[in-house]
């Protein structure tokens, strides 16, 4: 089972109460994909995912449902299926311990097809085991049926950042849709740097695609506008603009003078204010 770099992926769900969606080309640089050390974060409009795969091609990983308001870890390792509905015991290795999970095998639908992981409920203790294994080592085992075991070492090396991101844009009601307009003046808005032109304008996903915000003013907190780690591309009509991965101006922040920015790089979805420089 060879699903991730090597095949294009769409998970749209989980025989599950949970909807594990678009985890497309999660390897492959995507307009909304962050990289946290080995593990990588991709989102659609409902589902984030962190995912990590060894070098055997067996995956973790961590998704998280706003609608549903449910996260799991599931479990994909390569070679070795599992029976839908069938229960399963892993023995899990790292962040300073060994323990005994039980999962269910359910079933995810690949765009190329079904493929089966092992589905583990999220739990406190589970949630600090692998906390804990951050920048180490995770083992996991299963059992193959004949009296032997498959094992797995994944690297933790930027779970705990991963985990915590899938989580707040889980929390965030950000991504749920709806329009945002001029949030500074009654004057009409709209693209192509024309008079009417907000100032900046800042979009959803990159090539200047879904929901955006536009701008006149200052904004220090882009929670208040609902566009809080969002921003993947800009369009600067008038002045230059200063935007930073914390509120308050604070954090890594990058000037962008008039232009259009189909992509923001490395600040992806990082962006908590911004304010014009001159």
């Amino acid at each position: 089972m060879t699903i991730i770099s090597k095949t294009r992926v769409t998970t749209n769900t989980v025989r599950y109460t949970l909807c594990v969606a678009a985890i497309a080309g999660l390897f492959a640089t995507t307009a909304s994909a962050q990289r946290f050390g080995d593990w990588q974060v991709d989102r659609n409009r409902d589902t984030i995912v962190a995912v990590t795969q060894n070098n055997s091609d067996s995956v973790l990983g961590y998704a998280c449902s706003r609608s549903a308001n449910q996260c799991l870890f599931f479990y994909m390792p390569d070679k070795l299926k599992c029976t839908e509905g069938g229960r399963y015991v892993l023995l899990i290795n790292g962040g300073r311990e060994s323990s005994s999970r039980s999962t269910t095998c359910k079933q995810l639908d690949w765009r190329d097809g079904y493929q089966y992981a092992n589905v583990l409920d999220p739990s406190d203790a589970l949630n600090k085991q692998m906390l804990n294994a951050d920048g180490g080592t995770l083992g996991i085992a299963r059992g193959t049926g004949a009296d032997g075991f498959s094992t797995s070492k994944f690297s933790m090396r930027g779970f705990r950042d991963a985990f915590e991101r899938v989580n707040r844009r889980r929390d965030d009601r950000n991504d749920r849709g709806g329009g945002l307009g001029d949030y500074s003046t009654d004057r009409p808005v709209g693209g192509g740097g024309g008079n009417n032109a907000a100032d900046v304008e800042m979009y959803e996903h990159g090539n200047f695609q879904g929901r955006v915000l536009n701008g006149r003013s200052d904004v220090a907190n882009l929670t208040d506008y609902q566009f809080n780690d969002i921003i993947s591309a800009i369009i600067v009509n008038r002045g230059r603009w200063q935007f930073c991965t914390d509120a308050f101006y604070a954090g890594r922040c990058t000037v962008y003078g008039p232009g259009r920015y189909p992509s923001v790089g490395p600040d992806n979805d990082l962006y908590s204010s911004f304010r014009r420089v001159n």
